[in-house]
């Protein structure tokens, strides 16, 4: 027994010092690293944190696991194809139409968000041919530059989408399930799927979105109800209808960290403050718990509100954020902007908090004679483009004067923000150059009391 034990000793004895001595190589090697090859220092490196960090979580190295993670969400205006944005698409195409032109300026923005989501306002479909007002219909072309612009949720609730019925919107509903990583919302096969949580995770931050409109164009009956969801349903009052959307956000909240709610608004166009109507909505949807609320449908850009709801905790409300892209004739509607939102995440807590929101003012250009529609940032026009706008009263000033009177300052990101500036303002306790209120609080009582049907 003695001998046995002596031998056991003396195992675990050479055991100890091989163990050593490869840890003592790998030191040596860590410590000239510089003198090998990039992909041997690689292997080196992970042998030795490999060794380091053993089975029985006596530490971790990585760093990952002590910073914050990070994630920036973009949300687009609204899309609003018309006849002379599709018939300049077909002139450029040797077959079938060719839309990279209208949004090629704005590609290198939407590449610096973590998460993109756009407002397509008109059905996608190739079933019959394109039109414009007062009926949209736009060819899946449109989609497929979206989709290489980088936008990957699609918000198609808007009061056009039923401009060519059920087949019109299930086209829609059909063309964007061949986008590989699309979310789709707004639009549904049907109720199973409008009731289901639609939810994206990126850097360990899970977003949730949904999405209705005040009004549909052209429903004469109840036909849209398990596809869209629209306050002015045949069979629902308004009272039902926000109960319902009061049941969605609440699922969602158990589902992801951020739940962001669009909205598109029918009954205020072309103004650049919030209506009574709005505001009433806006609030029904904070006070049932949505992160961030974005509207579209005025045509115009509307104020943009951070709200403190009181726990620590704020709403994004993007009133309006303008049309996208459109051929419309008032020189409001050739602004637009895109939300650009930034959260948090704190490894250990796994508390997720709002780290700044801005808006990215945006333009839609158009030259003399209806020519070369296109879109870019606010920050690339020039006093030549804006004096050569072929929109009348639009000029270089009109621009940059609106969104400073109407957006503040303040709440403007001309260039494409910082992540890594940001959180290191965040990390030194400095977030007012970031995060700061633009509105006062609002309270919403709750729909379901007060909501008139």
């Amino acid at each position: 027994m003695k001998d046995n034990k002596k031998n056991d000793g003396f195992k675990s004895s050479v055991a100890i010092i091989c163990v050593l001595s490869v840890f003592a190589a790998l030191c040596c090697s860590y410590l000239t690293l510089s003198h090998f090859k990039p992909e041997v220092r690689d292997n080196v490196k992970e042998a030795f944190t490999f060794l380091y960090n053993d089975e029985s979580g006596s530490g971790d190295t990585t760093e990952g696991n002590t910073e914050k993670s990070t994630a920036r969400l973009m949300c687009a205006g609204e899309n609003l194809i018309y006849e002379a944005i599709y018939s300049e698409a077909k002139e450029r195409a040797e077959s079938g139409y060719d839309f990279s032109y209208v949004y090629n300026n704005i590609k290198d923005i939407i590449g610096e968000a973590d998460l993109a989501m756009i407002n397509q306002a008109t059905a996608i479909s190739d079933s019959g041919k394109p039109s414009s007002y007062p009926s949209f219909r736009s060819p899946t072309a449109v989609g497929d530059a979206l989709y290489d612009a980088g936008f990957r949720v699609i918000n198609q609730a808007s009061r056009n989408i039923w401009d060519k019925g059920s087949d019109g919107a299930k086209d829609t509903v059909d063309y964007w399930k061949t986008k590989s990583g699309v979310l789709l919302t707004g639009l549904y096969e049907n109720e199973e799927d409008m009731n289901s949580v639609k939810v994206k995770e990126v850097n360990g931050i899970k977003f949730a979105f949904t999405a209705f409109t005040e009004k549909l164009n052209a429903v004469s009956s109840s036909s849209a109800d398990s596809m869209v969801i629209a306050l002015d349903q045949k069979d629902k009052s308004q009272v039902d209808i926000y109960n319902q959307l009061k049941d969605m956000i609440k699922s969602a909240k158990n589902s992801a960290d951020v739940v962001v709610v669009s909205v598109s608004f029918s009954g205020s166009e072309e103004t650049e403050e919030p209506t009574s109507d709005q505001t009433n909505c806006v609030n029904y949807i904070a006070s049932f718990g949505a992160d961030v609320i974005i509207g579209t449908g005025t045509h115009t850009v509307q104020p943009l509100e951070l709200r403190d709801n009181g726990d620590g905790s704020k709403t994004v409300i993007a009133h309006s954020l303008g049309n996208f892209m459109s051929a419309q004739t008032d020189k409001e509607n050739m602004l637009g902007s895109i939300a650009d939102i930034i959260y948090s995440k704190d490894p250990e807590s796994g508390k997720v908090t709002l780290e700044s929101a801005k808006l990215i003012p945006t333009v839609t250009m158009v030259e003399s004679g209806g020519k070369n529609y296109c879109v870019k940032p606010l920050n690339d026009l020039t006093q030549e483009d804006g004096d050569q706008h072929a929109v009348k009263g639009f000029t270089y000033d009109f621009a940059n004067d609106y969104f400073e009177r109407v957006i503040g300052a303040e709440n403007l990101e001309k260039t494409v923000m910082d992540v890594e500036d940001l959180m290191n303002s965040s990390a030194s306790g400095d977030t007012s150059a970031t995060v700061g209120d633009t509105a006062q609080n609002s309270s919403a009582s709750d729909p379901s009391q007060s909501a008139d049907s």
